[in-house]
């Protein structure tokens, strides 16, 4: 990691909050008339709904995509996924110390999972989002996260920056 380091964003981009319930609002009503109500049930029903709400979130994702260059895209992605990786490590060293010192309180076992959990969620979005590129990105122009401010993917998905 010491060879690359310098190489990496400044910032974990990561799933912001705020915008991930966003983009979960009236989610249902895009694959569902509102007419039916909003209870499904039984495990048919179930199924065939939630299958119907990923395959939205797909198909808007891959909308997404289809407007990015891949090799910049992905060499985005992957330094995302490493500095996630390098900021989770860093963050567990210096949360064992803090630990050390302050003892397992809820309040400090509590920051540990937060920190923890945002570095992985970061990690998984941009692992995701990197295997759906390999297949829906277009094989040209460049990409940049300075440059980079479509409205889908940055504030309805995953990329805010932390």
């Amino acid at each position: 990691m010491d060879y690359v380091r310098q190489l990496l964003p400044k910032k974990v981009v990561s799933v912001d909050e705020v915008d991930d319930g966003i983009a979960k609002l009236g989610l249902a009503w895009r694959v569902r008339p509102p007419a039916d109500g909003a209870k499904v049930e039984g495990k048919k029903e179930c199924t065939s709904f939630l299958n119907s709400v990923v395959s939205c979130l797909v198909d808007d994702i891959r909308e997404e995509l289809q407007l990015l260059p891949r090799r910049s895209f992905l060499n985005m992605l992957v330094q995302n996924i490493e500095k996630a990786n390098a900021e989770e490590d860093h963050w567990r060293r210096t949360s064992a110390a803090i630990l050390g010192l302050h003892g397992r309180t809820p309040e400090t076992l509590r920051k540990y999972v937060h920190q923890t959990s945002k570095f992985a969620a970061a990690g998984i979005a941009s692992r995701v989002l990197a295997e759906m590129s390999v297949c829906m990105c277009r094989l040209t122009a460049q990409c940049n996260q300075q440059n980079y401010h479509s409205p889908g993917l940055c504030r309805e998905h995953f990329w805010s920056c932390v």
